[in-house]
Formats: structure tokens, sequence, C-alpha cells
């Protein structure tokens, strides 16, 4: 039974260790996982923002909406551009990603200020029945959607932003296995046979 566990400890070891190898080798999985979580979660939720845009229906609100449905799939391409594997950065992808990235989030913000300027704003445009708050409740969700989407959005932004400094610090990972004294290690045989 303990050999067991000392098995299990080690396959888990090994198999953080590879892990950690292979962000060594490509530490831009990291940002790329967090666009594609933030794309997913804008994507999954969709529905809301749908049924938002139908209820309110304001002139911005289909353009923010398809802004912030396209360009996050387009800052995936511009982000797998921009991080080619064992080159340097492509600068001018970098910089489309950013302008992308900051598009989504100020559509996001515009979309919000749209819901709040309908439901209470002086200018309301959307008037609700008296007990009649069925209509709110897809307008709460596509707030909630849009604040969490929000935030996914700059920390995609400050993983981006940050990957040379915390590439450098996943490096310095000591990811090399000990032998010990009394083990030899087999001869690698580099000839042709």
């Amino acid at each position: 039974m303990e050999k067991k566990k000392m098995g299990f400890a080690a396959g888990c070891k090994e198999f953080i260790r590879k892990r950690i190898v292979s962000l060594k080798h490509k530490p831009q999985t990291i940002p790329m996982i967090m666009l594609v979580v933030t794309y997913l979660y804008y994507s999954l939720h969709l529905t809301h923002i749908s049924d938002t845009t139908a209820a309110i229906n304001i002139t911005p609100m289909g353009l923010c909406g398809f802004v912030s449905m396209l360009f996050p799939l387009l800052s995936l391409v511009c982000f797998m551009n921009a991080f080619p594997s064992r080159k340097p950065a492509n600068k001018p992808m970098v910089i489309l990603l950013f302008v992308m990235m900051v598009a989504v989030l100020a559509a996001d913000v515009v979309y919000m200020m749209t819901i709040v300027q309908a439901v209470s704003g002086p200018t309301k445009t959307l008037t609700l029945y008296i007990g009649d708050h069925s209509k709110l409740d897809p307008m709460n969700q596509a707030l909630k959607t849009l604040w969490v989407h929000g935030i996914l959005v700059v920390i995609s932004l400050a993983l981006v932003a940050l990957l040379p400094l915390y590439s450098k610090l996943i490096r310095k990972i000591k990811t090399s296995i000990d032998v010990e004294a009394g083990e030899e290690m087999a001869a690698i045989s580099v000839s042709d046979d």
C-alpha cells in the first residue's frame, strides 16, 4: 500500500515537472488559455446579451455585441501570430492584439452604460409595468456577464503584457532530475545502426 502511494506521488511530481518543462518552452500558453477562456465565457453567455439587446434595442448595443464577439476571436489569431514558436514576438501583431482587446473592453463599458441609461437614466427608453420585472432579469444577467467578461479581458491583457516577466521566472524553475549516487544511467547510443 505504501509503495502505491509513493508511486502515485512520484507520478504526480513527474506530471507537474513535465508541464513546467513545456511551459519553459512555450510560456505563451498561459495567456493563450486565458484568451480562450474569456472568449468562451462571453460566447456561452451570449443569450443574456441578445435578450437584452432585443428588449432595449438602442443603436450602439448591436455594434457593441458584434465587437465583443468578433474581436476576441480575431485577437486569438493575432496572438498566435504575435508569438511564434521559438522566435521573437511580432510587435505589430502584439499592438493589434492590445488595440482589439481594449476595443472589446470599451464595447463592454458602452453596453453596460446603455443598459443602465435605458432602465434608470433620465431618458428612459424601457418602460416597465408595476410588478413586471421579467424584463429586468435578462438585463441583470447581462450586466453580470459583462462585468465578469471585462475582468477576464483585463486579466488577459495583464498576462500578455507581463509575459516577458513571468516567462523569465518560469525558466528559473529547476526541472532537472537528480540521479542518486548509487544509480548508473544507461549509455545512449548515438551511432547509426
